[in-house]
């Protein structure tokens, strides 16, 4: 009931797909971020997800390179 519904681990798998570019991790203090570069459309966009240390996702943006928005998807 209380485990987290998206994991950094779930993203990997996301590499896979013909419209991803790359998958990659990292740490920002006490988060750890999973950042991706995927074709959607004619739009590049970069997806980052922060993950606290329990794994459960604290929030995520989508960043379009076309246009330089961003855009929180959760929060």
């Amino acid at each position: 009931m209380y485990s987290p519904i998206l994991t950094p681990y779930n993203l990997l798998e996301n590499i896979r797909l013909d419209n991803y570019e790359y998958v990659n991790y990292r740490k920002e203090k006490e988060l750890v971020v999973c950042e991706m570069k995927v074709k959607v459309g004619k739009d590049t966009v970069i997806f980052a997800y922060y993950f606290n240390e329990d794994n459960h996702l604290q929030f995520a943006d989508a960043s379009n390179l076309n246009d330089d928005s961003v855009m929180v998807i959760f929060d």
